[in-house]
């Protein structure tokens, strides 16, 4: 092999190592969380509640978060509601979910900082659940605490 042979192929072995270097490594964690929600509900004409929620919880993985959602909760108890968890260092998960009954199921769809990409969810119950609505105006308070279980690959 000739020098100039030589020094292209060494070349082309670092573009590689750098190459391979730079693909993002992900890992899988299971974590549990617990939190408690608090937030104003609005009901329509047709018993649906739109409602706008704060949760501030502990997540096993991160700590403490700050959960920030709105939710959407049909008079037969299912629900849907989507939002944006904040982990104690600012970093940020997208989520939705769908309720049935007292169960929640949730899916992260993406997020900021570490969590660019991330995947992954949990599945949930909900207790002690307050809900008091002014029938005059519809407006009123919801709140109640929740734990769960699941996995989150990043």
């Amino acid at each position: 092999m000739n020098r100039v042979s030589f020094v292209l192929a060494m070349i082309a072995a670092c573009a590689l190592c750098f190459t391979v270097a730079a693909k993002p490594k992900t890992k899988t964690i299971q974590f549990t969380i617990r939190g408690h929600v608090e937030g104003t509900v609005q009901a329509a004409a047709t018993g649906a509640l739109a409602a706008e929620c704060t949760d501030v919880g502990i997540t096993s993985h991160a700590g403490r978060h700050l959960n920030l959602f709105t939710s959407t909760f049909l008079p037969d108890g299912t629900g849907t509601s989507a939002g944006t968890w904040t982990g104690a260092n600012k970093d940020q998960l997208l989520w939705t979910a769908v309720v049935d009954g007292t169960t929640l199921v949730v899916t992260v769809v993406g997020g900021t900082g570490r969590y660019v990409g991330a995947t992954g969810g949990f599945v949930g119950e909900m207790s002690n659940l307050d809900l008091v609505v002014d029938p005059s105006t519809g407006a009123g308070t919801i709140a109640w605490d929740y734990i769960g279980e699941g996995a989150l690959t990043y």
